[in-house]
């Protein structure tokens, strides 16, 4: 094999080598974020709550949110954006209309932002059983380039006796490539492609 052809065979292994590492780094991204919730149009913080029902009819619904949450979207990773809490009394209670929540979504890693989801709060809760829910009314919201959709909607409260009163509020972040990734790997192939025909 003459000189020339093993110059651009060593070439286009290295083009190879390039954008194959262009692709991976794209979608290996870590992501820190945190959560936050709202109830009823109240300030957001880590561990709002309210109770519901009175007397020996009651029980209280509250949210535990993330602090300093780290993962690596290598696309997507499933996640935990915090969880509900529900304990009361044995005949528990139930939710009055027009109750709402709201999930905000702080993100630190790789850019800066934050995002909001909305829900509606029904249902009645008890030691035993639950017909509760928490219904979004949009199930994703993307801050600079990273996607953070709920693995389920709506999301069904457990009754105090499982779990502890204790309902995930699970859901998948995804990193998308940016624009300027998308243009280099391109380019990289399109390299590729005409290094491979000067060695033919």
């Amino acid at each position: 094999m003459s000189r020339p052809a093993l110059q651009s065979i060593f070439r286009i292994a290295m083009l190879m080598a390039v954008v194959l590492a262009a692709g991976s780094t794209a979608f290996a991204t870590t992501v820190t974020y945190s959560t936050e919730g709202s109830i009823n149009g109240g300030a957001f913080s880590n561990n709002p709550s309210i109770t519901f029902g009175s007397g020996a009819n009651q029980f209280t619904f509250d949210f535990n949110g993330i602090v300093g949450g780290s993962v690596n979207a290598n696309p997507s990773t499933f996640a935990s954006f915090g969880y509900f809490e529900t304990i009361g009394t044995t005949s528990g209670a139930t939710i009055p209309a027009n109750q709402t929540f709201t999930l905000k979504i702080f993100q630190n890693l790789p850019n800066s932002g934050t995002g909001t989801l909305a829900a509606t709060l029904s249902g009645t809760v008890s030691f035993n059983s639950s017909s509760a829910t928490v219904s979004f009314s949009q199930t994703s919201t993307t801050i600079g380039g990273v996607n953070y959709a709920l693995q389920y909607n709506p999301v069904a409260l457990v009754p105090f006796s499982t779990l502890a009163g204790d309902t995930t509020l699970q859901g998948v972040i995804t990193a998308t490539p940016e624009p300027l990734t998308f243009a280099f790997v391109g380019a990289g192939l399109i390299g590729l492609g005409l290094l491979r025909k000067r060695a033919s």
